[in-house]
């Protein structure tokens, strides 16, 4: 793809976000839940999609897992409050409307005075729902193609890692004032790495770096366990230790020498069950999922993020960032950690690479703004980047 300047409306328009919520969003299968969140009868989650549509995510009582609008049919009211947790039946705050678990209306107080309106089968507003690789993802339109289709290229890419054994541990949201694509661009290329986290270069090859476009989605390989260019090819950086200790092996085994990293990583992998082959132990996957999920990929971990718009503010986001850990065989699955923040500096678990990035990305918003700005120039190692943009494009500008 050749290199060139994405003007700044797309990041700061009021129209444009407009645009996306009624041509872009509708027309793609949307990450909603992990399945760890939804497992048993009664479990759900809520959450926005697509700007301004309210999702409610349920596993019923026979099992089946459902997404509705999360909206009571009698007044408009938000039916589900909480962010997650389980109920028994789908009570309205409001005037208690009752709902039951599989969207059937189940009661209303003094129902005769509601006359044919309480009359059939009314029910909540159900939306196509899927799973995939223990994510749960809902359309908010109407699919020209099943789940399984859209992330095809993704499942042959993923399926030897068995995504369906990593376990959700921890999931934070950010309230944060930028445009959701600000946040994409940021976490979709590599180029900022040696200027933004300079204590990653002795773990992590950024020159090795490689895209590959499926579709609307697209693929970044990189090598992990050995120095980049900007470092020593036989320094031990603390980033580097650290990956080693992940693998399940010892650092001291590094001897001084980062040469010896990738050994010591598939040793400590291969000690852990992990059977990818060889070349996949120090590597990492980076999936860019249209339009707005980036799902980053280890032998022994995974995260997913996810960037999701405000309803009517342009400047405004929810991020998303949600850590999956790989369990050995037997392993009991953890109770995940579900928090939100206003700010990167409010959590101190966030990590050092999101906070960073995250205080990046508010920057760049607040530069977006300035009339001596004309927009994004992307050149060649931000591929991604310029491929969703076009992709985003076509589906907004077509008639």
């Amino acid at each position: 793809m050749e290199p060139r300047l994405v003007p700044k409306d797309r990041y700061l328009s009021a129209a444009r976000a407009a645009a996306e919520r009624a041509r872009l969003w509708p027309r793609a299968w949307l990450h909603a839940a992990a399945l760890d969140l939804v497992s048993g009868p009664g479990q759900f989650v809520t959450v926005r999609l697509g700007g301004d549509v309210d999702v409610l995510v349920i596993r019923d009582a026979g099992g089946a897992l459902r997404a509705f609008h999360n909206v009571c049919q009698h007044r408009g009211r938000r039916l589900v409050d909480a962010p997650q947790g389980a109920l028994t039946t789908l009570r309205c705050p409001l005037h208690h409307w009752e709902w039951r678990l599989d969207g059937g209306l189940a009661r209303i107080p003094e129902r005769a005075s509601f006359g044919a309106l309480a009359e059939g089968d009314v029910r909540l507003p159900e939306l196509p729902c899927d799973t995939w690789m223990g994510q749960v993802f809902v359309h908010l339109g109407a699919p020209d193609r099943s789940l399984g289709e859209w992330l095809a290229p993704a499942t042959e890419a993923l399926a030897p890692y068995g995504l369906e054994s990593y376990a959700l541990v921890d999931q934070k949201t950010f309230e944060l004032p930028c445009n959701w694509k600000t946040v994409a661009d940021l976490f979709n290329e590599a180029y900022h790495v040696p200027a933004v986290h300079p204590y990653l270069l002795g773990s992590v090859d950024e020159t090795t770096v490689r895209t590959t476009l499926h579709g609307l989605h697209a693929e970044q390989t990189f090598t992990v366990g050995r120095p980049g260019p900007h470092v020593s090819p036989t320094e031990v950086t603390e980033a580097l230790e650290d990956l080693v200790k992940q693998s399940g092996a010892d650092p001291a085994g590094l001897e001084g020498d980062a040469r010896n990293a990738p050994a010591l990583i598939r040793e400590g992998l291969r000690a852990q069950g992990v059977t990818l082959p060889d070349e996949a132990l120090t590597l990492g996957r980076s999936w860019y999922l249209f339009p707005g999920q980036t799902l980053n990929v280890y032998p022994t971990s995974a995260q997913l993020h996810r960037h999701r718009p405000h309803p009517r503010d342009p400047e405004r986001t929810s991020f998303d960032q949600l850590t999956f850990v790989r369990l050995r065989e037997g392993e009991a699955r953890p109770t995940p950690r579900v928090s939100t923040h206003v700010r990167p500096s409010d959590e101190p678990s966030t990590g050092r690479v999101t906070e960073d990035d995250l205080a990046q990305v508010i920057a760049l918003q607040r530069g977006m703004r300035s009339p001596g700005f004309e927009g994004p120039r992307l050149g060649a190692h931000e591929q991604v980047i310029l491929h969703m943009h076009d992709a985003i494009d076509r589906l907004v500008e077509e008639a």
